[in-house]
């Protein structure tokens, strides 16, 4: 989907024209080049659903998915308020397994939620296993990037995800009046000072389990293992953002109180891997690594520990 002009509401827009409580699902798509006045990729809005995320069945198949790693994209699209995703009226979007990136808007580079001053219908967003980096990434549009993602009294769930060198001018995360942030499991990493996340209204909550940021700033309400620290990704400077083998990500937490966590990665790796390199004690089998990346060395290792080792 691509190719939207600046008078359109995104390259995908779901609202009162296309009927309340309208449902689209998004399977390995690429959303890309697109320009709207707001929601530049995906615009959700009047109490619609979308869901995205990456079916790794075809990866197990004869049929490879187009892009290894990256299979779900939102990528190079450009708005005013939204530049990847747009998300309004107390709408609902569900990303799974995706990379947003390139994408430009005064707020919210890549995502912007907003619910409506006063009323019951919140705006949920749900993240799990993605990568948002390089958005802005010196673009030529007049935008001002003030945000990689922006709640205002919107909802937002972010499970296993790696937020890092945005080209943003504010905070990785902003949140506006009654916003409520939940992360878990995840990097917000910046290495230019931008702060990692702001709330712009004391009546913001925050909570966060075992989160690497580069800057603490506004994650002040509750905090469990929230660390300061260099995730050591594999090569920053080429935008490879798996975990090194010797990243302090690595075997990190337990998803306490997340019910069952995500199977795989990007990659198709099985999260929860225990990399016998890192000790467990004294925090016990704190196994699952916390990025959108399982680091995952020893595939042998992997094999016998599935009893799919020869002679099984």
């Amino acid at each position: 989907m691509s190719d939207t002009g600046p008078e359109q509401p995104s390259g995908i827009a779901l609202n009162e024209a296309t009927g309340n409580d309208t449902e689209v699902r998004l399977t390995n798509a690429f959303v890309a080049d697109n320009m709207g006045f707001t929601g530049g990729g995906l615009g959700v809005a009047d109490l619609a659903e979308i869901y995205m995320s990456t079916h790794y069945i075809n990866e197990r198949t004869l049929i490879r998915y187009w892009s290894p790693g990256a299979c779900s994209q939102i990528v190079d699209n450009e708005a005013t308020l939204g530049g990847g995703v747009e998300i309004l009226t107390g709408s609902y979007a569900l990303i799974d397994e995706t990379v947003f990136q390139q994408n430009q808007a005064n707020i919210g580079t890549a995502i912007f939620a907003r619910s409506e001053s006063g009323s019951t219908d919140i705006s949920v967003l749900d993240l799990s296993g993605y990568l948002v980096t390089n958005n802005e990434a010196g673009g030529v549009g007049d935008c001002s990037d003030l945000t990689a993602i922006t709640l205002t009294g919107a909802q937002a769930f972010i499970t296993y995800t790696t937020m890092a060198d945005n080209e943003i001018e504010s905070s990785v995360i902003g949140s506006g009046a009654n916003g409520l942030l939940d992360i878990n499991l995840s990097i917000m990493h910046q290495t230019d000072g931008v702060p990692t996340y702001l709330a712009f209204n004391p009546s913001n909550l925050s909570s966060a389990n075992c989160v690497m940021v580069s800057t603490i700033n506004d994650f002040n309400e509750i905090s469990i293992g929230l660390s300061v620290d260099d995730p050591l990704f594999v090569n920053r400077s080429l935008k490879d953002f798996h975990l090194s083998d010797i990243s302090p990500a690595i075997d990190t937490c337990f998803p306490l109180g997340l019910g069952s966590p995500i199977l795989f990665d990007l990659d198709e790796e099985v999260r929860g891997w225990d990399d016998p390199d890192v000790s467990n004690f004294p925090k016990g089998p704190q196994t699952f690594d916390i990025s959108y990346d399982e680091n995952i060395r020893f595939i042998e290792d992997l094999i016998f520990l599935n009893g799919f080792e020869e002679g099984s």
